[in-house]
């Protein structure tokens, strides 16, 4: 049986001798790989974005004056992302106690459905990002988390 090993080849980045499994591969490790990448996109006025993995145009990242290239490492629309989720996460924690992961459970557990009228979490008016979250309903005086209601049904009760 023939031997089908492809023979050593230097690495693009770090000239090191390597065998691949397919003619395609040019780099000896995965940190080679990021490291050519991040260097390729600074030489073309562009950046690799540490959160997706995605390497945009500088204009897509947020200044940042003490950086060493004047940029954010992620990109604005996963710095919005992020911000949105730490938002949210601090708001349900101050507001009614609860995780992020608890409102998921609650929601899996109402089937993504307002708990008085029925109506889909899709179904509702969206803003902007697809889809309105559900209302937390509590008890004011107590503060005891009852369910999810939409926002018909959270400002009917009052």
């Amino acid at each position: 049986m023939a031997n089908h090993r492809r023979p050593d080849v230097p690495c693009e980045w770090c000239q090191k001798p390597f065998h691949g499994w397919s003619a395609q591969q040019r780099f000896c490790s995965k940190q080679c790989h990021t490291d050519y990448r991040f260097m390729e996109a600074k030489t073309r006025h562009e950046k690799l974005c540490t959160r997706c993995g995605v390497v945009k145009p500088l204009e897509d990242f947020a200044r940042a004056s003490k950086r060493t290239d004047g940029r954010q490492s992620v990109c604005k629309d996963c710095g919005l992302d992020l911000r949105r989720t730490t938002q949210r996460n601090s708001d349900l924690k101050r507001k009614f106690g609860m995780s992020a992961e608890g409102y998921d459970a609650m929601l899996d557990k109402q089937d993504h459905r307002c708990m008085i009228c029925g109506r889909h979490e899709s179904a509702l008016a969206n803003t902007g990002n697809g889809i309105r979250l559900l209302a937390v309903d509590h008890n004011h005086a107590t503060g005891t988390v009852r369910d999810l209601l939409c926002y018909a049904c959270n400002t009917g009760l009052g």
